[in-house]
């Protein structure tokens, strides 16, 4: 199981933004911690699969990373690559 997040002082500043009626600078700041947050997840599970020793095997181009070709996938809820877990 791997949790990463940027931290409850962006969610209180994200919320602060939406209270204020600050929409664009709250959906600017959510859509930067989300990504923020994806990468760091990424990083994350390419250094556990590099410590496991499965990371030989990963393509070299990265839209072929990005259809998850390599061996150990990260999912993620809310995204496509998610699969239903129902």
């Amino acid at each position: 199981l791997l949790v990463v997040t940027v931290g409850a002082r962006a969610s209180a500043r994200i919320r602060k933004l939406k209270d204020a009626g600050r929409y664009q600078d709250m959906l600017y700041l959510q859509g930067i911690a989300a990504e923020k947050n994806e990468a760091i997840a990424e990083m994350l599970h390419a250094r556990m699969r590099q410590e496991l020793g499965i990371a030989g095997g990963d393509a070299k181009q990265r839209d072929a990373l990005f259809r998850m070709q390599y061996r150990g996938a990260r999912y993620s809820f809310g995204y496509p690559a998610c699969p239903d877990l129902e």
